[in-house]
């Protein structure tokens, strides 16, 4: 059930409501498992990896990205374009921007030396090969988020409680910890599919800027989980909405789901 949606700082205003919601979710989701007049069928998850994807790249920490190739300067060929690759020399051309220097955000630069083509004199089917590399710096989010946790399911027959807990690394790429509990309704019980949807509501301590200041945030999300019946192999879903207090972004637009698989 681990959530994985960024946010920067947020306000005092805009975390006294989430905890409210917090609160609310937890108290409810007690109410229910305790007020249940039959007994409970118990169902043990592992949470496994999770991913997250992202509407915006708003606040995202800063990433760096690079590509290198070999390539030739000029389009001049000595022969045969087979005896130029068996004497190293790349078929691509280098970019007519190589030498262009980027405004802090990207950078390219190159390495060039001198390759014979074979069959001809030294020096003078000489081809200038070059080593291109490109490094782009840009904010991005970690989509692929390493998790480990266990979870609870209180089923009953017509609700189920969960509780968890668990470790992930957060959207920030930084280590995180949280724990939390649910309150679900069955959309789908017969056949090999269970299909359960409710709310959540959890404690996470982790990222919370691009700055890398970590704190205890209380979350609560709409959560679906989805199972399967022969293999005990699931995931759960959650979304939370892009959403801003006196012009200051909270969270962008999070998708995130988690594989988990039943230990009972």
């Amino acid at each position: 059930m681990n959530a994985l949606a960024p946010s920067v700082s947020p306000t005092r205003s805009s975390r006294g409501k989430s905890s409210a919601l917090w609160l609310l979710a937890a108290v409810g989701v007690a109410w229910i498992d305790s007020a249940a007049a039959q007994e409970p069928t118990n169902e043990w998850r592992l949470l496994g990896p999770a991913w997250s994807g992202h509407g915006s790249s708003a606040g995202a920490p800063v990433r760096s990205e690079s590509d290198s190739y070999s390539c030739r300067l000029g389009t001049w060929v000595g022969g045969p374009v087979s005896d130029g690759v068996a004497a190293g020399i790349p078929v691509n051309v280098c970019p007519l921007t190589a030498t262009w220097q980027g405004d802090g955000t990207s950078s390219r630069e190159w390495g060039c030396g001198s390759v014979d083509w074979p069959g001809f004199a030294q020096g003078t089917g000489a081809v200038a090969v070059c080593r291109f590399n490109e490094v782009r710096r840009a904010r991005r989010w970690h989509g692929n988020n390493p998790a480990l946790g266990l979870e609870l399911t209180r089923r009953y027959e017509d609700h189920s409680a969960k509780f968890f807990a668990g470790v992930v690394r957060d959207s920030y790429g930084e280590n995180s910890a949280m724990a939390g509990v649910a309150g679900l309704w069955p959309l789908l019980k017969g056949g090999r599919l269970r299909v359960d949807a409710g709310i959540a509501g959890m404690l996470w301590y982790r990222t919370v800027d691009d700055t890398y200041a970590r704190r205890l945030v209380p979350l609560a999300l709409p959560v679906l989980a989805v199972s399967d019946r022969e293999t005990g192999i699931g995931f759960n879903a959650s979304i939370t909405p892009a959403t801003k207090y006196r012009g200051v972004q909270y969270s962008v637009a999070t998708l995130m789901l988690q594989m988990t698989f039943q230990l009972n």
